[in-house]
């Protein structure tokens, strides 16, 4: 877990945010999912390679929007990550 103070100055959505998340584990964005509530961050995610997934469950962000094209998958509760997002367990993503 990262939270705000490992990223500082920077924050979501900034790149630079993302980028300190990225070398403190060793990731490549295009190997991320970023589950998120916030259509800027998934914008941003987005743009760096990274899977998308908008939470859009009883209480989301005020600007979700399941059709942006930034968002690669849409769910309402943590019960249909499984379902909808098969890769996470069969290794193809």
């Amino acid at each position: 877990m990262f939270c705000v103070d490992d990223v500082a100055p920077s924050c979501k959505p900034e790149p630079e945010a993302f980028a300190k998340v990225f070398a403190a584990v060793g990731a490549v964005p295009s190997r991320c999912v970023m589950f998120e509530d916030s259509i800027k961050n998934i914008r941003t995610a987005r743009d760096l390679g990274m899977t998308t997934v908008l939470v859009s469950g009883p209480v989301s962000g005020d600007d979700a929007a399941p059709s942006d094209p930034a968002v690669d998958h849409t769910i309402t509760t943590v019960g249909e990550i499984k379902v909808r997002l098969p890769s996470l367990w069969d290794g193809t993503l």
